[in-house]
């Protein structure tokens, strides 16, 4: 999704990459490698590692100003003469690192809290996700089209109820923060908000305390971006197993994100001669812009 909608709604001389990934250290590093697959290496994500600023942003003091410019131009020279004999995208998507590499140093603060006010700090709170927040509003301010953050720990198979003593309120504040902080800028209603998992978790508790993976029934959010607030689309079982009304699938959810972005759910890209379809057929949930 990140990279859809960066190769979309990205602007193609934009100093700062189409899709940043915030990433957390922690709970299930080796499942989250994401990967633009045929959109090509443009749409990939920059991943922040724990909302760090990306390595080497700022030149070396040993390497002036002036050097630095000389330096690059004559990569950039040689390179071009390696793409006249190489017809491959290899060279492109090197030279394409090395261009958004020199771009966003020159704008290494959009991704910086701290150059924020301390009163807007303490709003948002002191926890790392509660600051990923913030750095995604910056971000998003700076016209970067997609910016996913994600919490950890909701794994909870073992002591389910006090894991979300901290969970919930942790995501509570930032997410409600970021959605008052978007509105007070004027940006909410151009920018879509989504919290959403990978699946639900068990109606039952095992004997651990906790609750396992369950992929039958559970809930989605969205804010902004023309979404009516203050409602609540379809209804599950009394006991949460099953979706009873205005079940919804992943796709619909797809279709959905891509609506309210302006995206046409039923568009499809080529690759190799094959046509890939965004959403498989997905239905926007309409209900929620009415």
């Amino acid at each position: 999704m990140g990279s859809v909608v960066g190769k979309e709604l990205g602007q193609p001389q934009s100093p700062l990459p189409s899709f940043v990934n915030i990433h957390p250290r922690g709970e299930g590093d080796f499942f989250f490698a994401l990967d633009p697959a045929f959109l090509g290496p443009a749409y990939g994500p920059l991943t922040l590692d724990n909302g760090a600023l990306p390595e080497h942003l700022h030149r070396q003091q040993s390497i002036a100003a002036e050097d630095f410019v000389e330096r690059e131009a004559l990569r950039a020279f040689l390179s071009q003469s390696f793409r006249a004999r190489v017809h491959r995208r290899g060279p492109d998507a090197y030279d394409l690192a090395f261009s958004r590499a020199g771009e966003m140093m020159a704008h290494a603060d959009v991704f910086d809290v701290t150059k924020e006010p301390e009163s807007v700090r303490r709003r948002y709170g002191e926890t790392d996700f509660q600051h990923h927040c913030l750095q995604a509003r910056r971000l998003v301010e700076a016209g970067v089209p997609f910016v996913k953050i994600r919490r950890q720990w909701w794994d909870t198979h073992s002591e389910n109820f006090d894991c979300h003593r901290e969970l919930a309120p942790d995501l509570d504040r930032g997410f409600s923060v970021l959605l008052e902080d978007l509105e007070e800028r004027g940006l909410l209603e151009r920018t879509l908000v989504v919290v959403m998992s990978e699946f639900g978790r068990t109606p039952e508790i095992n004997d651990n305390n906790g609750r396992d993976h369950f992929g039958n029934c559970w809930t989605v959010a969205f804010a902004g971006c023309g979404v009516k607030s203050g409602q609540v689309f379809g209804r599950s079982s009394d006991d949460g197993s099953e979706a009873v009304e205005d079940e919804v699938g992943p796709s619909d959810i797809f279709a959905t994100v891509y609506h309210a972005l302006g995206i046409d759910p039923q568009k499809e890209y080529v690759a190799n001669d094959r046509p890939i379809m965004l959403t498989d057929h997905g239905e926007p949930i309409a209900r929620l812009f009415s």
